[in-house]
């Protein structure tokens, strides 16, 4: 998936005949097969989710047999090689501060301030941070659905 930072991002959606729900997830990362791992995690995870009955916004549709068949997802795009995917990613540093240096500069030359890191951690052992950017909207390059293509 593009973005305006040229960082490697994926979206991954998975679909089944035996649970036919479109479960999605992304991932971004400097490393492209992280960025990659992190959105079939996350779609994974989510299908878990729906699996488990854990969340309380899933429709009930979804899990009421025979009522509504789902039709499986159409193909977003063609089949690409791995290299094809990653070459334009060269971003690449093997030093965590001068990879958020980058980072922190992308979102400073988009918006004129630096991110704000809260940290959210109770425990040495577990790392939980949240990151604000003011004036950072959220906004796709290219069209999520085919159908957002064609209008």
């Amino acid at each position: 998936m593009t973005n305006r930072w040229g960082v490697p991002c994926f979206v991954a959606h998975l679909w089944s005949d035996d649970l036919p729900v479109v479960c999605s997830g992304s991932g971004a990362h400097l490393d492209p097969a992280i960025a990659l791992s992190r959105a079939l995690s996350e779609a994974a995870q989510t299908r878990l989710t729906v699996i488990t009955g854990t969340r309380d916004d899933v429709d009930e549709v979804v899990y009421a047999t025979g009522r509504r068949r789902f039709e499986a997802p159409p193909k977003t795009s063609d089949p690409v090689s791995w290299s094809t995917a990653t070459a334009p990613f060269t971003t690449a540093f093997d030093d965590i501060d001068r990879e958020l240096d980058w980072l922190c500069g992308l979102v400073r030359d988009e918006t004129g301030g630096e991110p704000a890191l809260v940290d959210l951690s109770t425990a040495a052992d577990f790392s939980v941070v949240k990151v604000l950017a003011e004036h950072l909207d959220f906004r796709l390059d290219i069209p999520f659905y085919p159908e957002e293509a064609a209008s």
